[in-house]
């Protein structure tokens, strides 16, 4: 099965729909069996069920030998945004202080901002990062 996401105006992903292989051998045909079902005037590229931060996985969640088959950095999830430039999908950002992953196209936490060990409370084993307020670091017990 191949992967399509529709993409709106500014290239955010509205719609991730699974096309035959035999209607999609390649990209340029799969997008024109897309146009035919949605109508000829919505965008779509093609994306990778087994691709997520850069690597490919094999069905079974093994890291592939053959890394050549990574496509466009993520899967396509809704919301995310698809970038010409660096061909890749992008997932949304969780939160404002996350910061961007060239290398995977993802959002990761801010490891900048990591207080020391040291400054854990007592009971505490490491620091953990968490998304809500817009991202903080807080301690594991």
């Amino acid at each position: 099965m191949a992967c399509f996401a529709q993409l709106d105006e500014n290239n955010v992903v509205i719609q991730v729909i699974s096309v035959h292989n035999n209607e999609a051998p390649d990209e340029e045909t799969g997008i024109n069996f897309c146009k035919s079902l949605y109508g000829q005037n919505t965008n779509w590229k093609q994306g990778s069920y087994n691709t997520k931060a850069g690597i490919y996985y094999n069905s079974d969640g093994t890291i592939s030998e053959d890394q050549s088959k990574a496509f466009r950095k993520n899967h396509p999830d809704i919301e995310s945004t698809y970038d010409s430039i660096r061909d890749a999908f992008i997932p949304k950002k969780a939160s404002a202080n996350r910061v961007f992953d060239e290398f995977s196209c993802t959002w990761k936490e801010n490891e900048a901002t990591k207080p020391p060990k040291e400054s854990l409370p007592e009971g505490s084993i490491d620091w953990m990062w968490s998304d809500k307020n817009n991202g903080e670091w807080v301690p594991i017990p």
